[in-house]
């Protein structure tokens, strides 16, 4: 049997990584008896006739017959790994293996392998066309496997890991699998150059097949291997896609039609679900109510509280539920099941606020409670005074309380926040009223009046008080309290107070500016002195609001970073990426260690409403933050979601730098309801877990446990959770070099640090002695643990030397160091050049360390944020970024960042000649690889081609094609400057294209391309391409002195050329996209209105448009009106007379619901006589273009 005796009845699930423009996701691999029809997404074995849905979780055989012993602990990780086979399995083809429910999944070379349990047949899927791809492990687990299989040996240091890639399967086309709680998914992650059309995938060993659009269906042994749930995704927008037979036996996958061109667009949303019952999981108008942590595998703990008596409940601790239950629940890492979900409460109201988590899965958890019956184990106190705060203990498995207590007295008592040490005592901090707050060991022992806050660590057991103590002052604190502690048992506290006789310890401020101030103050580990105690804030003098704080982290140091909002605009601002109050804004500043100074603190905003609720540090000192924003223009970078997605407040989740003084990324997360951010965590990979509330039946959804709104009563709405992640993939290059001032006599040594967690594959030194104009490239050598060296020869003296560094690493991602300089017996060493904007050097050529040169795989992706659906098949897009140093960002800003963004460059009425690319193949080509290139002007902007002649009779590979122009401030790239082409046949060649806008005017200017590949013998080669000269900018690109009286004049001309059409979206998120894309389409805004009255909104943006290929400009009106609240948007398009290139085109890029039959490759519109003809599957050629089409879409 194969494999057999390794294990027996384990599940292991398999989910996959996505990388690239366009992402296919297939499904997924598991095996069950009768699944049910919900589950739609997966690849499973099912029992032909079974009526069974169990999965055979079974329990590990600690006697198996072959000897097989295996630790629990790693039997529960092999769940979501493949382990590498070092010969502890017969079958010496599968170099990768694991379970899945009820079978077995195995890799090799161009073939994954799949086996029913306790058979020996197997079931082949072979990638068809594809010579000696191997399976590649990605993501190395932290535990190894032993086995000990008596005679046929021990193996011992197996390795693990979470997914298994086969890189460039076809041309431009990978496919990968990772592990989920659900079986094997797997992914065809298609780049900007693949087709899908090449996806070719044989099926043998089967009894019978059949396959069907959306399905495919593999019979083995009286079980079948299923397929379903075939899914497309580009850019949020689902594509048509099904699967086709490709031959005998073989399935390949039919896309319909997306945007190939589009620029690369991360989307690490890893999933994100709803949770609830049909009545309220918190109010959706209110502060925080749910609360998140994060174990070590990724699963997400969350507490807070429901009315619904039917909110779903999986083997927990109890199930019944009384007025407000306080609940907890345990989400898998890949968000699609629940490990355990139970209530916690009595007879009446209930509430948990805090949740935290320690090495060994307990969860611990504070609320209040005015249940006399709530549930009590081991108790430090028995009786309820009047509404309690409680802590308790849940065990692994949620089954059980390995204790429960309130704590309080006569007054209200409310824990806020929890925290647990490793050796497992609770933190807890709140507000009382009690006079009689119980104390032990305390700095306060005096109740100060109004609301006081409470700080205690109970014990391990829970039974009873290590210390108790108030810290406040006459006024009001501790009301939404935050804790965190240290490695030594100090807390940290913040929260906001109107005291003025608050007790101040080394403070940064203690003075109180206003009504309200936030707080922050370190207790030490007894809880008898104030370490530091300090105010932050301003003067606004807006009653409960206007600085307050909701939640405190601290990072290894010591410093604490903290978020909340103000309404002062003289909040203190430090080293910021916002230092003007726009109205009340969220504010995030990092405290020293001391507490007496601020490193850094910053307002982050739009011109409405935000409250952050909850903020959390990485390893690298990033600060992650959640809450809710009602201001459309809230600052967004890179993005999933750049505006809002209704009129109602939203989710908002952004990351800060470890300076405090720019956004890695910011987007809005929400549907058409109101989404709020209530807490979040961040894990050990920095995958932000975002719990919240929300009252949106459209909340996006991706690999969730429950993607469908289950109703939130009058008031409130159901939980969602979701995991987001900011991907940086590629090495990280740190350099060095000694001597380093060398003399005309001496070599010099680099030395390159490179770490990568997939492992680093080669290292190339590349040095240039001419400026830069040519470069030597070195296959540097291993020297130690991370550490790569090569020599760069003996140089004359005086000359400048330039050098930079090239890693990959297992997965093919390429990264580029700073480029570095030194003076041959120069006594000084000249400023390193770091990231692709920063140029020094010869004019007009770059000197920095751009993208000349750069080799990258697709695999290489970075930078943003957004949907990937971990489950079923999905085509997304990403964004590359590569660098080994952060990306500029360019504005700081929000304000300024707006205006740009809507500015307008006219068209050019006058375009001298230009030079333009090749079309076809020269037949005179020189043998090798060769680069064309040439620019034209198209609405009031170069577009710059290069096309790379593959003049050969090998396949080039990972071709990178990079381009810079001068001078960089008058000309801006419309994109990335970066492109990638996987592979080049012998004898073809690719044309990537940029586009550059003009922002100011100049006298001359230049572009200039770089191009790398690899070649058949795996080293890395450049291509010199000449600069491409731009004479009299200010001539070729003047703007066109339109004005609103000639734009009527021409309108009155037209005659409308469409009617009416409804789309499905909301009318003002409509409306901002089209005000959004419409300048990157030949249109020009000469004036744009919106307004909403009685509950309607209606907007009109008018125009020009420029025919693409006939240059005419006509007069356009477009008009989206629609009630505020709906999902009906009317949209209307006048004065297009006779050329209709331009808008269809870019509606129906908008909205899926405006069909418009187009060319599918200029975008001109087809006439009803052509498209007539396309539905008799007539062919026709383009009027424009002359492209000659066979079918529509």
């Amino acid at each position: 049997m194969w494999w057999a005796g390794l294990m027996t009845g384990t599940k292991l699930n398999l989910l996959v990584v996505m990388t690239f423009v366009a992402i296919l996701v297939c499904g997924s691999l598991y095996s069950s008896v009768g699944v049910s029809a919900n589950e739609s997404t997966v690849f499973y074995v099912a029992e032909l006739g079974s009526q069974d849905p169990a999965v055979n979780e079974g329990s590990l055989a600690t006697g198996y017959d072959n000897g097989a012993v295996i630790a629990e602990k790693a039997q529960q990780d092999q769940r979501s790994q493949f382990c590498e086979n070092i010969g502890q399995i017969d079958e010496q083809d599968v170099m990768f293996y694991g379970r899945i429910p009820g079978g077995w999944i195995g890799f090799g070379l161009d073939k994954v392998i799949l086996l029913k349990e306790n058979t020996d047949g197997r079931v082949i899927l072979s990638f068809e066309g594809s010579f000696g791809v191997a399976p590649r492990g990605v993501g190395l687990v932290q535990h190894r496997l032993n086995y000990f299989l008596g005679d046929r040996g021990t193996y011992t240091d197996i390795r693990g890991f979470t997914s298994v890639i086969y890189n460039e399967v076809w041309p431009g086309i990978s496919v990968a699998y990772r592990a989920t709680e659900k079986g094997a998914k797997y992914e065809f992650q298609v780049s900007p150059d693949g087709d899908p059309s090449n996806i070719k995938i044989r099926c043998d060993g089967h009894d019978s097949y059949k396959l069907e659009s959306t399905s495919l269906s593999l019979l083995k042994d009286k079980a079948a291997f299923v397929d379903e749930g075939l899914k497309a995704f580009q850019d949020e927008k689902t594509i048509e896609a099904k699967f086709v037979a490709r031959g005998p036996q073989t399935f390949g996958v039919e896309v319909g039609d997306f945007d190939h061109s589009q620029m690369l667009v991360i989307d690490p949303l890893l999933y994100s679900t709803y949770i609830g019952g049909s009545d309220m999981e918190g109010y959706a108008e209110s502060g925080p109510q749910f609360s998140v942590a994060v174990d070590s595998s990724g699963c997400a703990y969350v507490t807070g509280f429901t009315e619904s008596s039917d909110f779903p409940f999986v083997n927990g601790y109890a199930n019944s539920s009384g007025d407000w239950d306080c609940v907890v629940f345990k989400l898998s890492a890949s968000g699609d099941y629940l490990h355990y979900s139970t209530y916690v409460g009595g007879s009446n109201s209930d509430v948990g606020r805090s949740i935290a988590v320690d090495a060994l899965g307990n969860a611990y958890v504070t609320g209040h409670t005015n249940s006399m019956n709530f549930p009590l184990v081991n108790a430090y106190d028995s009786t309820l005074d009047n509404a309690d705060c409680f802590v308790f203990k849940l065990d692994a498995d949620g089954a059980s309380l390995n204790y429960s207590t309130f704590v309080g007295d006569s007054g209200s008592d409310y824990g806020e926040s929890i925290e647990v040490d490793s050796s497992g005592n609770a933190y807890v901090t709140g507000w009382t009223t009690s006079s009689n707050f119980p104390l032990v060991n305390a700095y306060d022992n005096t109740y100060n009046g109004d609301f006081d806050c409470f700080v205690f660590k109970l014990s391990i057991s829970g039974d009873s008080l290590d210390y108790s103590t108030y810290v406040g002052g006459s006024g009001k604190e501790g009301e939404d309290a935050s804790l965190a502690i240290d490695s030594l048992g100090n807390a940290y506290i913040t929260c906001a107070t109107n005291s003025a006789d608050f007790p101040f310890v080394n403070a940064y401020d203690s003075t109180l500016d206003g009504n309200y101030d936030c707080v922050v103050f370190k207790l030490n580990s007894t809880g008898n002195g104030l370490l530091y105690s300090t105010l932050v804030g301003g003067s606004g003098s807006t009653p409960d609001v206007e600085d307050k704080s909701f939640a405190i982290a601290i990072d290894s140091t010591g410093s604490a970073y903290v978020t909340g909002n103000t309404y002062s605009s003289d909040f203190p601002t430090v080293n910021a990426y916002d230092s003007s109050l726009s109205y009340m804004d969220c504010f995030v500043f990092k405290l020293n260690a001391a507490g007496n100074d601020l490193l850094y603190s910053t307002f982050v905003g739009g011109d409405s409403m935000e409250f952050a609720f909850s903020i959390a540090v990485d390893d690298l000192g990033s600060a992650y933050v959640t809450g809710v924003t009602s201001s459309s223009d809230f600052p967004t970078v890179e993005a999933y979601n750049d505006t809002r997605s209704g009129p109602e407040r939203e989710c908002f989740v952004f990351k800060v730098n470890s300076t405090g003084n720019d956004l890695l990324y910011s987007t809005f997360i929400g549907g058409t309801g109101k989404d709020t951010g209530n807490s979040i965590s961040v894990d050990s990979s920095r995958h932000a877990y975002v719990v919240g509330v929300t009252t949106s039946s459209d909340f996006p959804t991706v690999n969730s446990y429950d993607d469908s709104y289950n109703g939130g009563g009058l008031y409130g709405g159901d939980v969602f959770v979701f995991k987001i992640s900011e991907e940086e993939v590629g090495p990280q290059i740190a350099l060095d070099r000694e001597p380093e001032l060398p003399g005309p006599e001496d070599t010099v040594t680099v030395t390159a640090t490179v770490t990568d967690p997939n492992g680093v594959a080669e290292v190339i030194l590349s040095y240039s002695n001419n400026s830069e104009s040519t470069w030597t490239n070195i296959t540097m050598n291993s020297s130690g643990i991370n550490e790569w060296t090569a020599i760069i020869p003996v140089h004359e003296d005086e000359l400048q030397i330039y050098y930079k560094v090239y890693a990959k690493d297992n997965l093919g991602n390429w990264a580029l160091s700073s480029t570095v300089s030194y003076i041959v017996g120069s006594a000084t060493t000249p400023p390193t050049t770091t990231t692709p904007t920063t140029t020094t050097g010869p004019t007009p050529g770059p000197t920095g360390p751009g993208p000349d040169g750069l080799p990258m795989t697709l695999a290489m992706v970075g930078g943003g944020i957004g949907l990937a659906a971990l489950g079923a098949a999905v085509i997304m897009l990403r964004r590359r970024r590569g660098w080994s140093e952060p990306r500029e960002r360019g504005w700081r800003d929000p304000m300024e960042r707006r205006v740009v963004s809507e500015t307008v460059v006219a068209a050019p009425e006058d375009v001298p000649e230009v030079e333009e690319p090749e079309l076809e193949l020269p037949e005179d080509s020189e043998e090798g690889v060769q680069v064309l290139r040439g620019c034209a002007v198209v609405g009031g902007r170069f577009e710059y081609k290069v096309k790379v002649v593959n003049n050969t009779d090998y396949v080039i590979t990972n071709i990178m094609i990079s381009i810079i122009a001068f001078p960089e401030d008058c000309m801006e790239l419309s994109g990335n400057r970066m492109k990638t082409i996987g592979r080049i046949e012998p004898r073809a060649f690719r044309s990537p294209q940029f586009a550059f806008i003009p922002t100011k005017d100049c006298v001359e200017g230049q572009i200039i391309a770089s191009v790398s590949y690899v070649d058949h013998q795996n080293k890395l080669e450049t291509v010199e391409v000449e600069p491409y000269v731009i004479r009299s900018v200010c001539d070729l690109l003047k703007p066109l002195k339109s004005t609103l009286g000639e734009f009527e004049q021409l309108l009155l001309e037209m005659t409308s050329t469409s009617e009416v059409q409804t789309v499905g979206w909301n009318s003002q998120v409509l409306f901002s996209k089209v005000k959004a894309l419409l300048p990157l389409k030949n249109f020009h805004v000469i004036e744009s209105t919106d307004e909403v009255d009685d509950g309607m909104f209606r907007g009109t943006i008018r125009g020009l448009a420029e025919g693409k290929y006939t240059g005419k400009k006509v007069a356009v009106r477009v008009a989206v009106s629609g009630a505020v609240d709906g999902k009906d948007a009317k949209v209307l398009v006048e004065g297009l007379g006779d050329d209709e290139a331009m808008l269809p085109t870019t509606i129906e890029e908008l909205a899926a619901g405006i069909r418009t039959w187009i060319c599918m490759n200029c975008g001109a519109a087809l006439d009803p006589e052509e498209v007539r003809q396309l539905q008799n599957k007539v062919p026709i050629q383009c009027r424009y273009c002359k492209y000659t089409m066979t079918v529509g879409f």
